[in-house]
Protein backbone atom coordinates (compact mmCIF):
# COMPACT_ATOMS: atom_id res chain seq x y z
CA UNK A 1 0.00 0.00 0.00
CA UNK A 2 1.67 3.20 -1.19
CA UNK A 3 0.65 6.69 0.00
CA UNK A 4 2.18 10.04 -0.93
CA UNK A 5 2.32 12.83 1.67
CA UNK A 6 3.17 16.53 1.35
CA UNK A 7 1.53 19.42 3.25
CA UNK A 8 -1.43 17.25 4.19
CA UNK A 9 -1.59 17.37 7.99
CA UNK A 10 -5.34 18.02 7.88
CA UNK A 11 -6.14 14.90 5.84
CA UNK A 12 -3.36 12.30 6.09
CA UNK A 13 -4.62 10.93 9.44
CA UNK A 14 -8.02 10.17 7.87
CA UNK A 15 -6.29 8.61 4.85
CA UNK A 16 -4.22 6.24 6.99
CA UNK A 17 -7.22 5.36 9.18
CA UNK A 18 -9.27 4.40 6.12
CA UNK A 19 -6.46 2.12 4.96
CA UNK A 20 -5.74 0.63 8.37
CA UNK A 21 -9.39 -0.39 8.84
CA UNK A 22 -9.40 -2.55 5.71
CA UNK A 23 -10.79 -6.07 6.12
CA UNK A 24 -8.44 -8.40 4.25
CA UNK A 25 -8.94 -12.01 3.19
CA UNK A 26 -7.66 -14.59 5.65
CA UNK A 27 -3.88 -14.91 5.59
CA UNK A 28 -3.26 -11.43 4.13
CA UNK A 29 -1.27 -8.70 5.91
CA UNK A 30 -1.21 -4.98 5.17
CA UNK A 31 2.01 -3.01 4.61
CA UNK A 32 1.66 0.77 4.36
CA UNK A 33 4.58 2.68 2.82
CA UNK A 34 4.33 6.49 2.86
CA UNK A 35 6.45 8.57 0.50
CA UNK A 36 6.98 11.77 2.51
CA UNK A 37 8.25 15.09 1.16
CA UNK A 38 9.40 17.80 3.56
CA UNK A 39 6.31 19.85 4.41
CA UNK A 40 5.49 23.27 5.79
CA UNK A 41 2.87 21.94 8.21
CA UNK A 42 2.65 19.12 10.79
CA UNK A 43 2.38 16.27 8.28
CA UNK A 44 5.37 14.40 9.72
CA UNK A 45 4.02 14.64 13.28
CA UNK A 46 0.71 13.17 12.12
CA UNK A 47 2.55 10.38 10.30
CA UNK A 48 4.53 9.57 13.46
CA UNK A 49 1.26 9.30 15.38
CA UNK A 50 -0.10 7.00 12.66
CA UNK A 51 3.02 4.85 12.96
CA UNK A 52 2.48 4.45 16.70
CA UNK A 53 -1.15 3.50 16.10
CA UNK A 54 -0.25 0.96 13.42
CA UNK A 55 2.39 -0.66 15.64
CA UNK A 56 -0.40 -1.56 18.07
CA UNK A 57 -2.47 -3.18 15.33
CA UNK A 58 -1.93 -6.79 14.32
CA UNK A 59 -1.13 -7.48 10.68
CA UNK A 60 -0.25 -3.85 9.79
CA UNK A 61 3.29 -2.72 8.97
CA UNK A 62 3.93 1.01 8.58
CA UNK A 63 7.00 2.84 7.26
CA UNK A 64 7.85 6.32 6.00
CA UNK A 65 10.28 6.81 3.11
CA UNK A 66 11.75 10.32 2.86
CA UNK A 67 11.72 11.88 -0.59
CA UNK A 68 15.10 12.92 -2.02
CA UNK A 69 13.56 16.27 -2.93
CA UNK A 70 10.70 17.85 -4.88
CA UNK A 71 10.08 17.14 -8.55
CA UNK A 72 8.96 20.02 -10.78
CA UNK A 73 6.95 19.17 -13.88
CA UNK A 74 6.20 22.04 -16.25
CA UNK A 75 6.49 24.64 -13.52
CA UNK A 76 4.36 22.72 -11.00
CA UNK A 77 5.62 21.03 -7.86
CA UNK A 78 4.45 17.43 -7.70
CA UNK A 79 4.60 14.44 -5.38
CA UNK A 80 6.24 12.35 -8.08
CA UNK A 81 9.51 12.06 -6.14
CA UNK A 82 7.59 10.73 -3.12
CA UNK A 83 5.79 8.17 -5.25
CA UNK A 84 8.78 6.91 -7.23
CA UNK A 85 10.91 6.75 -4.10
CA UNK A 86 8.26 4.68 -2.31
CA UNK A 87 7.92 2.41 -5.35
CA UNK A 88 11.64 1.68 -5.15
CA UNK A 89 11.16 0.24 -1.64
CA UNK A 90 11.52 -3.55 -1.83
CA UNK A 91 8.35 -5.47 -1.06
CA UNK A 92 7.05 -9.00 -1.33
CA UNK A 93 3.36 -8.30 -1.88
CA UNK A 94 1.61 -9.87 -4.86
CA UNK A 95 -0.60 -6.77 -5.28
CA UNK A 96 -0.06 -3.04 -4.72
CA UNK A 97 -2.61 -0.33 -3.96
CA UNK A 98 -2.26 3.46 -4.00
CA UNK A 99 -3.81 6.45 -2.27
CA UNK A 100 -3.19 10.19 -2.54
CA UNK A 101 -2.87 12.20 0.64
CA UNK A 102 -6.33 13.78 0.40
CA UNK A 103 -8.43 10.82 -0.79
CA UNK A 104 -10.09 8.78 1.97
CA UNK A 105 -11.11 5.12 1.70
CA UNK A 106 -14.64 4.86 3.08
CA UNK A 107 -15.42 1.18 2.38
CA UNK A 108 -13.76 -1.25 4.81
CA UNK A 109 -13.97 -4.08 2.26
CA UNK A 110 -12.43 -2.12 -0.67
CA UNK A 111 -9.23 -4.16 -0.87
CA UNK A 112 -10.97 -7.45 -0.11
CA UNK A 113 -13.39 -6.98 -3.01
CA UNK A 114 -10.59 -6.01 -5.39
CA UNK A 115 -8.37 -8.92 -4.34
CA UNK A 116 -11.22 -11.36 -4.92
CA UNK A 117 -12.03 -9.76 -8.27
CA UNK A 118 -8.44 -10.17 -9.49
CA UNK A 119 -8.31 -13.74 -8.17
CA UNK A 120 -11.41 -14.63 -10.18
CA UNK A 121 -10.04 -13.06 -13.41
CA UNK A 122 -6.54 -14.41 -14.20
CA UNK A 123 -6.28 -12.26 -17.34
CA UNK A 124 -6.88 -9.05 -15.36
CA UNK A 125 -3.85 -6.99 -14.37
CA UNK A 126 -5.51 -4.26 -12.30
CA UNK A 127 -8.78 -3.30 -10.67
CA UNK A 128 -10.36 0.10 -9.98
CA UNK A 129 -13.38 1.13 -7.94
CA UNK A 130 -15.51 4.28 -8.16
CA UNK A 131 -14.93 7.56 -6.32
CA UNK A 132 -17.52 9.48 -4.34
CA UNK A 133 -19.11 11.77 -5.31
CA UNK A 134 -19.16 9.94 -8.63
CA UNK A 135 -19.20 13.02 -10.84
CA UNK A 136 -16.39 14.89 -9.06
CA UNK A 137 -13.60 15.83 -11.46
CA UNK A 138 -10.11 17.12 -10.72
CA UNK A 139 -10.98 20.59 -12.00
CA UNK A 140 -14.32 20.77 -10.20
CA UNK A 141 -16.43 20.31 -13.34
CA UNK A 142 -18.89 17.52 -14.04
CA UNK A 143 -17.06 14.39 -15.02
CA UNK A 144 -16.64 14.04 -18.76
CA UNK A 145 -16.91 10.23 -18.78
CA UNK A 146 -20.25 8.44 -18.67
CA UNK A 147 -18.70 5.82 -16.39
CA UNK A 148 -17.41 8.42 -13.92
CA UNK A 149 -13.80 8.96 -12.89
CA UNK A 150 -12.81 5.40 -13.76
CA UNK A 151 -9.02 5.49 -13.50
CA UNK A 152 -8.59 7.38 -10.23
CA UNK A 153 -5.16 6.59 -8.78
CA UNK A 154 -6.52 6.22 -5.24
CA UNK A 155 -8.86 3.38 -6.21
CA UNK A 156 -6.25 1.27 -8.02
CA UNK A 157 -5.14 -2.23 -7.07
CA UNK A 158 -2.52 -3.70 -9.44
CA UNK A 159 -0.59 -6.95 -9.62
CA UNK A 160 2.90 -6.10 -8.37
CA UNK A 161 4.72 -7.92 -11.18
CA UNK A 162 2.71 -5.93 -13.74
CA UNK A 163 3.51 -2.69 -11.89
CA UNK A 164 7.22 -3.49 -11.93
CA UNK A 165 7.03 -4.27 -15.66
CA UNK A 166 5.27 -0.96 -16.33
CA UNK A 167 7.83 0.97 -14.28
CA UNK A 168 10.69 -0.71 -16.11
CA UNK A 169 9.32 -0.40 -19.65
CA UNK A 170 7.76 3.06 -19.36
CA UNK A 171 10.07 4.64 -16.77
CA UNK A 172 10.73 7.91 -18.61
CA UNK A 173 7.09 8.40 -19.59
CA UNK A 174 5.84 7.79 -16.04
CA UNK A 175 8.44 10.17 -14.60
CA UNK A 176 7.56 13.06 -16.88
CA UNK A 177 3.85 12.90 -17.64
CA UNK A 178 1.67 15.35 -15.67
CA UNK A 179 -1.12 12.76 -15.31
CA UNK A 180 0.48 9.66 -13.79
CA UNK A 181 -2.71 7.72 -13.07
CA UNK A 182 -4.09 7.84 -16.60
CA UNK A 183 -0.75 6.93 -18.18
CA UNK A 184 -0.36 4.00 -15.77
CA UNK A 185 -3.85 2.82 -16.75
CA UNK A 186 -2.85 2.95 -20.41
CA UNK A 187 0.30 0.95 -19.63
CA UNK A 188 -1.79 -1.66 -17.82
CA UNK A 189 -4.22 -1.95 -20.74
CA UNK A 190 -1.36 -3.16 -22.94
CA UNK A 191 -0.68 -6.04 -20.57
CA UNK A 192 -4.14 -7.43 -19.87
CA UNK A 193 -7.69 -6.72 -18.80
CA UNK A 194 -8.65 -3.91 -16.42
CA UNK A 195 -11.54 -4.43 -14.02
CA UNK A 196 -13.84 -1.67 -12.74
CA UNK A 197 -16.03 -2.27 -9.70
CA UNK A 198 -19.09 0.03 -9.70
CA UNK A 199 -19.41 0.81 -6.00
CA UNK A 200 -17.92 4.05 -4.60
CA UNK A 201 -15.18 3.24 -2.07
CA UNK A 202 -13.06 6.41 -1.99
CA UNK A 203 -14.06 9.93 -0.94
CA UNK A 204 -12.16 12.04 -3.44
CA UNK A 205 -10.29 15.34 -3.05
CA UNK A 206 -10.68 16.28 0.63
CA UNK A 207 -7.86 18.84 0.52
CA UNK A 208 -9.00 22.16 -0.98
CA UNK A 209 -5.40 23.22 -1.57
CA UNK A 210 -4.75 20.20 -3.78
CA UNK A 211 -2.56 21.27 -6.70
CA UNK A 212 -5.21 20.34 -9.28
CA UNK A 213 -8.11 22.26 -7.69
CA UNK A 214 -8.76 25.74 -8.98
CA UNK A 215 -6.56 25.24 -12.03
CA UNK A 216 -7.19 27.90 -14.66
CA UNK A 217 -8.75 26.82 -17.94
CA UNK A 218 -5.64 27.66 -19.98
CA UNK A 219 -3.47 25.72 -17.52
CA UNK A 220 -5.74 22.67 -17.74
CA UNK A 221 -5.51 22.79 -21.52
CA UNK A 222 -1.73 23.00 -21.41
CA UNK A 223 -1.35 20.09 -18.95
CA UNK A 224 -3.78 18.00 -20.96
CA UNK A 225 -2.00 18.66 -24.26
CA UNK A 226 1.36 17.74 -22.72
CA UNK A 227 -0.05 14.48 -21.35
CA UNK A 228 -1.70 13.55 -24.64
CA UNK A 229 1.45 14.25 -26.62
CA UNK A 230 3.56 12.13 -24.25
CA UNK A 231 1.14 9.21 -24.51
CA UNK A 232 0.70 9.43 -28.27
CA UNK A 233 4.44 9.51 -28.98
CA UNK A 234 6.11 7.63 -26.11
CA UNK A 235 3.80 4.80 -25.01
CA UNK A 236 5.78 1.69 -25.92
CA UNK A 237 4.14 -1.61 -26.80
CA UNK A 238 0.85 -0.11 -28.00
CA UNK A 239 -0.32 0.35 -31.55
CA UNK A 240 -1.28 3.76 -33.01
CA UNK A 241 -4.99 3.24 -32.33
CA UNK A 242 -4.47 2.42 -28.63
CA UNK A 243 -2.02 5.30 -28.23
CA UNK A 244 -4.59 7.64 -29.75
CA UNK A 245 -7.32 6.32 -27.43
CA UNK A 246 -5.09 6.85 -24.40
CA UNK A 247 -4.18 10.34 -25.58
CA UNK A 248 -7.86 11.19 -25.97
CA UNK A 249 -8.49 10.11 -22.38
CA UNK A 250 -5.79 12.47 -21.16
CA UNK A 251 -7.23 15.32 -23.22
CA UNK A 252 -10.79 14.76 -22.06
CA UNK A 253 -9.64 14.59 -18.44
CA UNK A 254 -9.16 18.34 -18.28
CA UNK A 255 -10.70 19.90 -21.36
CA UNK A 256 -14.29 20.89 -21.92
CA UNK A 257 -13.61 22.11 -25.45
CA UNK A 258 -14.17 19.60 -28.26
CA UNK A 259 -12.47 21.92 -30.75
CA UNK A 260 -9.35 21.99 -28.57
CA UNK A 261 -9.35 18.19 -28.43
CA UNK A 262 -9.59 17.94 -32.22
CA UNK A 263 -6.74 20.44 -32.75
CA UNK A 264 -4.50 18.67 -30.24
CA UNK A 265 -5.12 15.25 -31.78
CA UNK A 266 -4.31 16.55 -35.29
CA UNK A 267 -1.09 18.07 -33.99
CA UNK A 268 -0.08 14.85 -32.24
CA UNK A 269 -0.75 12.78 -35.36
CA UNK A 270 1.30 15.15 -37.53
CA UNK A 271 4.18 14.93 -35.03
CA UNK A 272 4.11 11.11 -35.08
Amino acid sequence: MLVTAHNCADTIGQVISGIQLQQLPEGWNLEIVVGYEVSDDDTLDVLNACARRCRKAQGVDFSVVNSPGPVMLYGRRTGRANLLNALATPGESTVTAFCDCDDVWVAADKLERQIKALASAPSAVSCYTQVSPEQRQFDGHANLFSQGNRNCFSTLLIRTDVLEDCLGTHAELLKTTPVFDWVLAACCAIRGDILWLPDPTVRFGQQDSSSWHGRSESRRYAQSAISARHIALKLRGAGPVNRLRAALLALRLYCLSNSFVRRAVRKALRSS
